[in-house]
């Protein structure tokens, strides 16, 4: 699909810039020429601010993505990226629903009355994935879950599942809700998303002390290096530079001319993690006595073998099935990437004594 020229697109307003994928689309919106207009919370402002210096970044403080958002925020604003939105064990279900789903809506509504044309947002595969799926997943797939199932699961992957999931459909139903919406949306439905921390999240996280949850899913990668580590729950990923890149594709991409641009979307390639180990040893022999002990998981041929609809990514955004970065590589650069922060971590006088599972239950 054709692509509108780059002069057209200067401003940027993105949510969730102070975390792992979002700092990604930050930071290659930048490189690309972009002006990115960052919303945050309070606590965010100064560490954001530090990270992207230079007068083509923005912070605009918001106290809450549920609460008011002036229209003056919109202004000037050519697209909107939205990624903010609660991770598991980081909230309670009720408040996790609520943020997902009035926090998407109120940020499309105030895009759409601004006049903003393009609003992209970051979903989950699991917003598609269903016991019935296969053997190719699409956009045209949903995960039938329900807010009493979510809730009666006591699962809280069940339950973030459920909150993306039940957010893209709202997403969805607004736009089918206003006949006159001329919008442009594209929603990108990832899995596990791993890679190398950016510039700016490195030295964030090199300055202080260690903040295992702002490694966010690249903490599975960390347990690599863990012998009781956790292994995740299933093996597909995306490498977050070609997610980043999906997303301002999609910005730059051309009204679809059939169907719902919503793209479900993986590494053609499931993570070998008894090769992964292997690898890092092979590259680290010091790590040996580090690495995860525990018995290798088995998953279902159904999620090992499952097919994405490369052919809908490729039409909406250029993006071929042959460009995806493979696990290796993948795996290999994020490993390294967390030894030079965990390096970093040492050198301030920071022991790092056990690496956490990820999300664990903060409250």
């Amino acid at each position: 699909m054709p692509r509108l020229s780059q002069q057209l697109l200067k401003s940027i307003q993105l949510t969730g810039a102070s975390g792992f994928i979002g700092g990604h689309i930050a930071r290659l919106l930048l490189d690309k020429g972009y002006h990115v207009r960052a919303l945050a919370r309070p606590h965010s402002i100064t560490s954001l601010r530090n990270a992207f210096k230079g007068s083509t970044f923005d912070v605009v403080e918001i106290s809450d993505l549920c609460g008011e958002l002036h229209q003056s925020i919109f202004e000037g604003v050519f697209g909107v990226v939205h990624v903010a939105s609660p991770l598991p064990a980081r909230a309670s279900f009720d408040i996790m629903l609520k943020v997902s789903i009035d926090g998407s809506l109120n940020i499309l509504r105030r895009a759409y009355a601004a006049g903003v044309r393009k609003f992209v947002y970051t979903s989950s595969s699991g917003a598609a994935w269903h016991g019935g799926v296969g053997p190719c997943i699409t956009g045209e797939d949903w995960n039938p879950i329900t807010v009493e199932e979510a809730r009666e699961s006591g699962d809280e992957v069940v339950q973030y599942t459920a909150t993306k999931t039940l957010a893209e459909k709202a997403v969805w139903k607004f736009v089918e809700d206003h006949r006159d919406f001329d919008m442009d949306v594209t929603t990108i439905l990832p899995p596990l998303v791993y890679g190398p921390l950016t510039v700016e999240q490195t030295e964030t996280l090199s300055k202080k002390a260690p903040d295992y949850n702002a490694l966010s899913t690249d903490l599975f990668v960390y347990n690599l290096l863990a012998p009781n580590g956790v292994f995740p729950p299933h093996p597909r990923f995306i490498a977050v530079g070609d997610l980043a890149e999906l997303h301002v594709r999609a910005l730059e991409s051309r009204p679809s001319t059939y169907g719902r641009k919503r793209l479900v979307i993986a590494a053609p390639d499931a993570v070998d993690f008894e090769e992964c180990l292997t690898l890092i040893q092979n590259r680290w022999p010091k790590l040996e006595q580090r690495l995860n002990r525990r018995a290798l998981p088995v998953y279902e041929d159904q999620i090992m073998k499952l097919e994405f609809d490369y052919q809908r990514t490729e039409e909406v955004t250029g993006l071929r099935k042959s460009e995806f970065q493979c696990a290796q590589k993948t795996l290999m650069d994020t490993v390294t990437s967390l030894l030079s922060v965990e390096n970093s971590w040492k050198l301030n006088g920071h022991d790092v004594i056990e690496i956490p599972p990820p999300f664990e239950r903060e409250f």
